[in-house]
């Protein structure tokens, strides 16, 4: 989540500070080894994944360098093992991947953004054509974030998050891929009541002509409120959406299995503007409105979810971070078709901070979840989980430092 005088942001995992000077090998939650210093890999993280088959997936994120500068950063599975891709990065040094669509082994759409020294952001597109990624420049001069991105073939693709110019707030962003270009498509905002800030942080389409965008909008009190659109093929239109919590109410992604069934998930705080005491908050819905539903209370408060997907109107992962102050542990609840559940968790993702960004289903007995967890000596590196119809259970995933 991306809006800018918000209390807390949606899919954003907080640094881990990191005070161990010497080279170590680190062994992580997957079993996998990475020998690096503290400085050098104090900062991978995996913000969004997809897959396009069993033997073809994309995980997306950053790292930060020796150098301190921040690149992004691309993890491919090939059916046997991950590893690492050659990923572009603008000239400025701070780039980050948020999301990434695939539709085929030669094609995937990746997003995210370039913040120019502080001074703004511009937005980052990145396309796969089966051998390289290449990065995209589009309306460079344009101060935006883009959050999410979903494909439906390689002629149609739909990203979402905000833009701002001198004389405006952040408004809702909605570009559009036609095979050929990219291109902007009015998009709908939240205005009267105060609404100063409006944000746009996932997108999920069933076809063409079917999707949900969902995030937030702040007010002048800086509240915020739900946000969900919906486009029709036509036009991108305002769909009511419940705020249970009386301040901070954000939603970070949305999946739809179908068209009656889809679930949009985040957060909310009950008491105040205070940024701790946060609950999950799931939306459903029913193929005519959006409504609350239960959401399992974690062991621990200040709990957020900021990724979901369905492998079918059966079964949904929705993942977060519980103690998110503090990059928690993580979160993974379990959809079986008429409730929503905590999912027991490896030994591991309970006892260190490993908070999960995204998560994606290419069937009911293969999903995958990714985010970051911090090694024995601080370190932050790269983490990839994959649900077996199960359990979830680490996998090796590499990380960059370079």
């Amino acid at each position: 989540m991306s809006t800018v005088v918000a209390l807390f942001a949606a899919g954003v995992v907080f640094g881990i500070l990191n005070l161990a000077p010497s080279r170590s090998s680190e062994v992580g939650p997957d079993s996998s080894s990475v020998s690096c210093t503290a400085r050098s890999c104090n900062s991978n993280s995996l913000n969004d994944i997809a897959c396009s088959g069993d033997s073809f997936c994309v995980a997306v994120g950053s790292y930060r360098t020796e150098s301190q500068h921040q690149r992004t950063l691309i993890e491919e599975w090939d059916g046997s093992s991950w590893s690492l891709d050659k990923s572009p990065n603008s000239a400025k040094g701070k780039d980050v991947l948020a999301s990434v669509s695939c539709v085929s082994r030669e094609f995937c759409v990746a997003v995210g953004w370039d913040n120019l020294f502080e001074s703004g952001f511009t937005k980052v597109i990145e396309l796969w054509n089966g051998s390289t990624w290449k990065m995209v420049d589009i309306q460079a001069k344009m101060f935006a974030k883009l959050e999410g991105v979903r494909c439906s073939s390689p002629i149609q693709c739909v990203a979402v998050g905000y833009n701002e110019t001198a004389t405006s707030a952040p408004g809702t962003l909605v570009m559009q891929w036609n095979g050929e270009d990219w291109s902007l498509l009015p998009s709908a905002n939240v205005v009267g009541g105060n609404a100063m800030i409006n944000v746009l942080d996932g997108v999920s389409c069933l076809n063409p002509k079917d999707c949900f965008a969902v995030g937030d909008y702040v007010d002048l009190n800086n509240e915020q409120g739900t946000e969900i659109s919906k486009w029709n093929g036509t036009a991108w239109k305002l769909v009511p959406s419940p705020s249970p919590g009386r301040a901070n109410n954000a939603l970070s992604a949305v999946s739809c299995p179908s068209s009656r069934l889809c679930f949009a998930v985040g957060g909310y705080n009950a008491d105040s503007l205070s940024s701790v005491g946060f609950h999950s908050m799931i939306e459903r819905w029913n193929g005519s409105s959006w409504m609350v539903v239960t959401t399992p209370k974690p062991s621990r408060s200040n709990d957020y979810l900021s990724g979901v997907a369905c492998a079918s109107p059966a079964l949904c992962f929705a993942v977060g971070v519980q103690d998110r102050d503090f990059a928690g542990t993580s979160i993974i609840d379990k959809w079986d078709g008429s409730r929503w559940t905590v999912t027991k968790l490896p030994a591991a993702l309970s006892e260190r901070k490993m908070p999960l960004n995204g998560v994606t289903c290419l069937s009911a007995t293969n999903c995958y979840a990714v985010g970051s967890y911090a090694s024995g000596s601080g370190n932050k590196l790269s983490l990839i989980e994959h649900w077996n119809g199960s359990n979830w259970k680490g996998v090796s995933a590499p990380n960059d430092f370079n």
